[in-house]
């Protein structure tokens, strides 16, 4: 029987039922990876086998592509864990932490949209770690490569900085997306091996997010002062991580009661929640937003809006029922969305 045909169109509905999160199979964001788990395609076991032909479409990988590193924890790295990756519009990376482990690939694909993604060009050296902000625990850990110059000594590592995007905002793998997906077993047993988590962390990390299909590391916030890409023409659709679990966030800001037009400007931008100022909120809490960079022109939809155009490093403002401006906030009392909010308040 031949079963080339078949394998054929497995492979093809692999590819493309993967999630959007997952840029190395063509679909979606940035900051994730491919992995071939045990039984299947590339793995440094079967290489030239039937699968292995099957997937030589990924022919523009370079011998450079193909980097074995120790560890990631940032206090062991040494020279000879140092990556190359290939900013091209796909720069594969195909990672061996040991031969008792599955091996991984990470993909630092160019998305397609209105803005390059990636800040550096060429051929650029970096360091794959493991990053937990002080006073975190595994739950809001990541993949990060940072990148430096020379050997990565302690100095140079803090006085180097991690690969980000245009906007800003970093490249990196969440600790959801390692525990979750079967494509990053690898990782998971490099990190428990390298003591940076235990069985009970990742037991604690699947259970929480083990029925989320999709996951955008950047519009995941763990902290309330974490950057997000804020779209002015567009729903604020965010995921609030803390406390042991996760819960969406949907709001509609500067909405208007036009009806052919639901926003009142249009720009993209990269912005912070933050604790409202105002003396309403001493009592009981509320937040706003500040608008911290712009990536492209901030416009106004309607002539006619009395509010004022949002400014980076203003609070973003609105209108209120007198037409006057005042700063828009989100209070956490008495509103649907609040319990999302308060995961990430102290």
């Amino acid at each position: 029987m031949n079963r080339r045909p078949l394998l054929r169109r497995a492979l093809q509905r692999y590819r493309w039922a993967a999630p959007r999160s997952m840029p190395g199979l063509h679909r979606g964001g940035a900051g994730v990876g491919y992995f071939n788990p045990s039984r299947g395609l590339k793995t440094a076991e079967n290489r030239g086998n039937l699968a292995q032909r099957e997937w030589d479409w990924w022919n523009d990988m370079d011998s450079s592509s193909f980097i074995r590193i120790s560890t990631l924890d940032p206090l062991k790295l040494t020279a000879a864990d140092e990556v190359l990756p290939r900013f091209t519009n796909s720069a594969p990376l195909h990672v061996f932490f040991d031969k008792i482990y599955p091996d991984v690939y990470l993909y630092y694909r160019r998305p397609g949209g209105r803005f390059p993604w990636w800040k550096v060009e060429g051929r650029t050296k970096g360091f794959l770690y493991y990053h937990c902000p002080p006073g975190y625990s595994p739950f809001s850990s990541s993949i990060r490569m940072r990148l430096v110059d020379g050997l990565p000594t302690p100095t140079a590592f803090r006085r180097g900085r991690d690969l980000s995007f245009e906007n800003g905002l970093p490249w990196q793998l969440m600790a959801s997306q390692i525990a979750v997906y079967d494509i990053y077993e690898g990782v998971r047993k490099k990190l428990v091996a390298d003591g940076l988590w235990t069985v009970e962390d990742h037991k604690c990390v699947f259970e929480a997010w083990k029925n989320r299909r999709i996951l955008f590391p950047d519009r995941t916030l763990f902290s309330l002062d974490q950057e997000f890409p804020l779209t002015l023409d567009s729903d604020l659709n965010l995921t609030m991580a803390g406390k042991g679990e996760h819960r969406n966030f949907r709001h509609r800001l500067l909405s208007t009661l036009d009806k052919e037009v639901n926003w009142a400007f249009s720009g993209e931008t990269i912005a912070r929640f933050e604790r409202s100022p105002l003396p309403k909120h001493a009592s009981s809490p509320g937040v706003c937003i500040r608008i911290l960079r712009a990536l492209s022109p901030i416009e106004r939809l309607i002539e006619t809006y009395p509010g004022p155009l949002p400014t980076p490093g203003e609070l973003l403002q609105t209108t209120n029922r007198s037409g006057h401006s005042c700063v828009w906030t989100f209070s956490l009392t008495n509103n649907p969305n609040s319990k999302a909010l308060e995961l990430l308040m102290d």
